[in-house]
């Protein structure tokens, strides 16, 4: 499994993810996927991180996830996924990162290490237990 996104939106998320270093970023993926084929985002709204400064993890308010419209249009695709930032760490999903994640939604993290973006992972939740993997099942594909 891959994530496709432009270089424009790789490096909007990276931007995003520097920004809020050294506290975690977060955000939304919108886009397509068929579940046949890796996820192509078209869109990424960053979103605040209602977390305590200084937290390790994220949390994306209620009102903000009402707010996303999941079943989109097709100009604007529909929720895909999420993304963070793993600040001064690997992108390696943590515990916490799989255990609330939800079925079938993408979700990608930012490795920032001394506030500069650096290597990026994608990584599915299966539905068929709480957490598919403790490793991600691919890389994020970024194509222009």
């Amino acid at each position: 499994m891959a994530l496709v996104l432009s270089a424009h939106l790789r490096d909007q998320l990276a931007r995003h993810a520097e920004t809020a270093y050294p506290d975690e970023a977060c955000g939304a993926l919108l886009g397509h996927a068929d579940g046949s084929t890796s996820p192509i985002v078209t869109r990424a709204i960053p979103l605040s991180n209602s977390e305590p400064p200084g937290g390790d993890g994220y949390q994306i308010s209620p009102a903000q996830l009402c707010e996303l419209h999941p079943d989109g249009d097709a100009r604007e695709g529909r929720l895909v996924g999420f993304y963070h930032s793993h600040p001064d760490r690997t992108p390696r999903p943590s515990r916490r990162d799989l255990q609330n994640g939800l079925p079938g939604l993408v979700y990608a993290a930012v490795s920032v290490r001394s506030g500069r973006a650096g290597a990026r992972t994608a990584w599915l939740i299966d539905s068929s237990d709480q957490a598919a993997t403790d490793s991600p099942a691919g890389e994020v594909a970024c194509q222009s």
